[in-house]
C-alpha cells in the first residue's frame, strides 16, 4: 500500500456476491492489518473493525518487494450486516463508480470481481482455500490429537495461510498440537518429518500423525523457545547457533545410508549429477524467468546464462571429484529454521529439502540479510562455516574444503532458484505477486557473477 507498510484483506460474505471496504477519508479502503500472519489478521480484523473471518488464502503481493500481502478471507456467519459505523459491503457492480483512497486497491478488487463470473478461475487453487478442505483438516487434527492422548481445549486456530504451505494449531491440556499442508510441489514434507522424527529424536517436533496422501503432518508443542537474534551480537546465541550448524551437517552425515529412502519419499534429486541438466531446463523455462517482464533477465542476461551451462557443468563434474556424499540438504536451512530451548535446539521447515552436495549447505546461512551491514560479518560466517566443516573434515582437510565450498557457491545459488521455481508452481497467475514473480530471475542474475564478464 503506497505510504504504508500494512498489508489488507479481501473480505466476502460466504453466501453473497460482496466484498467490505472501510471508509477511509472521502473514500474507501480494503480493511488493513498491521500483520501479514494468518491468525493475526484474524485478530487485527476483529479488533478494528468487528468482523469475524477466516482466512482463505494469500492471493496477492501488492509491492514489489512483496512486503504487503493481500489475504481473501471469508467472513464468518451469513448475515449481511455491517461489522462497524465505517464499513460497508459493496457488490461488484458498486465498485466502478467508488472511490478509492489507495490506488493499487483497484486492481485488486477488479480481480476479485472477476473471480465471481461465471467459468472464471479461481482466485486461489491450493486446496486451503476451500471451507469443505479446512473442516476435514480440523477433524483430522482433532481426531490425531485424541489417539496421541491430548485433549481440545478449543477450536482449531489458522496460524499461517501461504501460496506454499497452511498450518494450524489446536490448543490441548497438554499444549498446542501443530498442523501443517503442503503443496503438491513439497509433498515429501510430512513424511521426511517423520523420518528426521525416526532417525533423529529430537531434532524435530515429535510427530503424532502423518498422511503422506493428503500431505499432512501433526507435531506436538516444543515447549518454551526462543529464536537467534537479528542482530547476531550475542555470543551465546552466536554459540548456539554454531551448534545448531554442526548438528545439521552431523545429521546429513547420519542419514547417509537413508539416501534410497529418502529417494522413495520424493525428496527431489539435486545431486551434482543432475543439476546441470536442471539448471539447462530453467534456462529455457520462460515462466519463471520472465523474459516479457521488467523484473526478467535481459536478453543478453539470458544469452551469457546459456552460455555458462558448459562451465557450470564442469564445476559440478570438479565438485563431485572430491567424493563427498551427497546428503539431505534444506535449501532454506538458516537462523530462522533454529528453536532455541533450554537445553537444546529444534529445526524446522523441512519443505524446501533435496538431495544435494553437502558444500552448498550453507547458502541461506551466508545470505543472511542481518549480516549484509554487519562489522563483524565475515567473523561469524567463518564461525559459522568452520562449524559445519568440522563435521566433514575426516574426509579431506578444512582449509580445502573451505576452499571447495566458495567455489561451489553457484551450485547453491541454482538449488535456490529450483526451490523457488516450486513455490511459484503452486501459484496460477504470477502478475498477482510482483514479489515472487522475479526471485528466480534475480538468483540467476547473481549466479551470472561467476560466469564470463558481459
Amino acid at each position: 500500500m503506497t505510504g504504508s507498510p500494512e498489508s489488507y484483506s479481501v473480505v466476502t460474505q460466504r453466501s453473497h456476491q460482496a466484498v467490505l471496504l472501510v471508509r477511509d477519508g472521502s473514500g474507501w479502503s480494503l480493511p488493513a492489518h498491521a500483520d501479514s500472519i494468518a491468525h493475526r489478521v484474524v485478530a487485527d480484523l476483529a479488533d478494528r473493525y468487528g468482523v469475524a473471518v477466516e482466512i482463505d488464502g494469500r492471493a496477492w503481493e501488492l509491492t514489489h518487494d512483496g512486503l504487503a500481502y493481500g489475504y481473501l478471507a471469508t467472513a464468518s456467519g451469513e448475515g449481511t450486516g455491517v461489522p462497524s459505523p465505517d464499513t460497508r459491503w459493496v457488490k461488484p457492480d458498486e465498485l466502478a463508480d467508488l472511490p478509492l483512497t489507495v490506488a493499487e486497491h483497484r486492481a485488486v478488487l477488479s480481480d476479485w470481481a472477476a473471480s465471481r463470473t461465471p467459468g472464471a478461475d479461481p482466485l486461489l487453487t491450493q486446496p486451503w482455500a476451500d471451507a469443505g478442505w479446512r473442516t476435514a483438516a480440523s477433524e483430522w487434527i482433532t481426531a490425531g490429537a485424541r489417539a496421541a492422548g491430548h485433549v481440545p481445549t478449543g477450536p482449531v486456530e489458522q496460524f499461517v495461510s501461504s501460496p506454499y504451505s497452511y498450518t494450524s494449531r489446536l490448543p490441548t491440556d497438554r499444549g498446542a498440537v501443530w498442523f501443517k499442508s503442503a503443496t503438491p510441489s513439497f509433498r515429501h514434507e510430512p513424511a521426511l518429518v517423520d523420518l528426521l522424527h525416526r532417525h533423529a529424536p529430537g531434532i524435530v517436533p515429535t510427530v503424532l500423525a502423518h498422511d503422506p496422501e493428503r500431505r499432512w503432518l501433526l507435531t506436538d508443542d516444543i515447549g518454551p523457545y526462543r529464536l537467534v537474534g537479528d542482530d547476531l551480537d550475542d555470543l551465546d546465541d552466536l554459540d548456539t547457533y554454531a551448534a545448531a550448524v554442526t548438528r545439521y551437517a552431523r545429521l546429513q552425515r547420519a542419514l547417509v545410508p537413508a539416501g534410497a529412502e529418502l529417494a522413495e519419499l520424493g525428496v527431489p534429486d539435486r545431486r551434482l549429477s543432475v543439476l546441470p541438466d536442471l539448471l539447462a531446463e530453467l534456462a529455457d523455462d520462460h515462466r519463471v524467468l520472465l523474459l516479457d517482464d521488467a523484473t526478467a533477465l535481459t536478453p543478453e542476461e539470458h544469452r551469457r546464462l546459456v552460455g555458462y551451462l558448459p562451465r557450470f557443468a564442469d564445476l559440478c563434474a570438479d565438485l563431485a571429484g572430491l567424493g563427498l556424499p551427497e546428503v539431505l540438504q534444506n535449501t532454506d536451512f538458516w537462523r530462522d529454521c533454529v528453536l532455541i530451548r533450554e537445553d537444546d535446539v529444534v529445526l524446522l521447515d523441512w519443505a524446501e529439502s533435496v538431495l544435494a552436495n553437502p558444500l552448498s549447505s550453507l547458502t541461506m546461512v551466508h545470505r543472511d540479510p542481518a549480516l549484509e551491514e554487519h562489522p563483524q560479518r565475515q567473523s561469524i560466517l567463518d564461525r559459522l562455516t568452520t562449524a559445519y566443516l568440522d563435521a566433514w573434515a575426516d574426509l579431506h582437510p578444512r582449509e580445502r574444503l573451505a576452499a571447495e565450498l566458495e567455489r561451489a557457491r553457484p551450485t547453491g545459488i541454482v538449488l535456490r532458484a529450483l526451490s523457488w521455481r516450486s513455490c511459484m508452481d503452486t501459484i496460477q497467475d504470477l502478475s498477482r505477486y510482483p514479489g515472487t514473480r522475479g526471485v528466480v530471475a534475480r538468483n540467476m542474475r547473481a549466479l551470472l557473477a561467476f560466469a564470463d564478464p558481459a
